[in-house]
């Protein structure tokens, strides 16, 4: 009898050393499935050129290289004729993909209501630039707005809107005798742009 209880011990305890071994291997295997990084996305980024072209009709794009190509300081160079007898106060070239994501650069001559300024000349040219690093991915370069001196507006809307909030945030900046500092106007630009 006393046979029969010690091989039944060892039974339990061998039976119980296994399970726990087991346990304590899977407890192993999952806890190591949750802890491997999980492979996060890195944003892709604008390598080269993309299509560059005109949503306003009386701007045309008639120069574009690249410098500082196949470097992370790319910019792209874009020379806009003004087609027009009007000048041109305000244009911005920009980028948008259909999420929503965008970036833009304009030159507005009528940031200050109290001394406008020419951005182009009638039948004249301008050059505008934008880092690579500014570019939405797998989106176009558009020439997407302008604003002529008789206060006609061509282009795409949200970039014409856009450029009209801006534009009142730094009035809004030099009537309260504060300077914009240039980050925070980037920042209220990407705001404005995102909505």
């Amino acid at each position: 009898m006393t046979n029969r209880i010690a091989k039944l011990k060892w039974f339990f305890l061998f039976g119980s050393v296994i399970l726990v071994s087991a346990s304590v291997i899977c407890a192993g295997v999952f806890s190591a499935k949750r802890q491997q990084p999980s492979e996060k996305k890195q944003p892709k980024r604008v390598v080269e050129l993309p299509a560059v072209i005109s949503h306003v009709p009386r701007l045309n794009v008639v120069g574009i290289s690249v410098r500082n190509p196949g470097t992370p300081d790319a910019v792209a160079v874009i020379e806009i004729l003004n087609t027009s007898h009007l000048p041109v106060m305000c244009v911005e070239i920009s980028t948008k993909n259909q999420a929503g994501d965008s970036g833009a650069v304009n030159e507005d001559g009528l940031s200050d209501p109290d001394k406008p300024q020419v951005v182009i000349p009638p039948y004249g040219t301008k050059t505008l630039e934008m880092s690579f690093s500014e570019m939405v991915p797998d989106a176009p370069l558009v020439l997407s707005a302008a604003v002529f001196a008789d206060g006609t507006e061509e282009g795409d809307q949200w970039s014409r809107g856009a450029i009209r909030a801006v534009r009142a945030h730094r009035q809004s900046l030099r009537r309260a005798g504060r300077s914009g500092d240039a980050q925070q106007l980037k920042e209220t630009r990407f705001q404005i742009t995102r909505s």
